[in-house]
């Protein structure tokens, strides 16, 4: 085959290439979201994360009983805490404070 035949076999395989097969229009460009998309998807966000506590507060709400304790003093310091703050509130904390604890115990085992 010569050069020419080449080119042109090319030619007729891709001549409807660049030719578009759909009629429907071009989609416009999307340039994001607006600041009220934004603010309603952020509340609706919230509003979710809020259901879903309130579903792990009802569901976990009979292991606050902290009367097993023993000591007043301990019990009444439970009781105050937990009437400020919810189930799910003390679990995401202590999960804070095991994790920080974990890494001062690595920290502090490598010296």
């Amino acid at each position: 085959m010569t050069q020419k035949s080449i080119s042109a076999l090319i030619e007729s395989r891709h001549k409807g290439a660049n030719r578009s097969t759909s009629t429907r229009p071009a989609a416009p460009q999307w340039r994001g979201y607006t600041l009220e998309e934004l603010r309603y998807r952020r509340a609706v966000s919230e509003l979710k994360l809020e259901i879903v506590r309130e579903r792990l507060d009802s569901r976990l709400g009979h292991l606050t009983n902290f009367r097993a304790l023993g000591s007043e003093v301990v019990n009444s310091m439970t009781s105050s805490l937990l009437s400020r703050f919810s189930v799910v509130n003390i679990g995401m904390t202590a999960f804070r404070v095991a994790r920080t604890g974990f890494k001062l115990y690595r920290f502090f085992r490598r010296r």
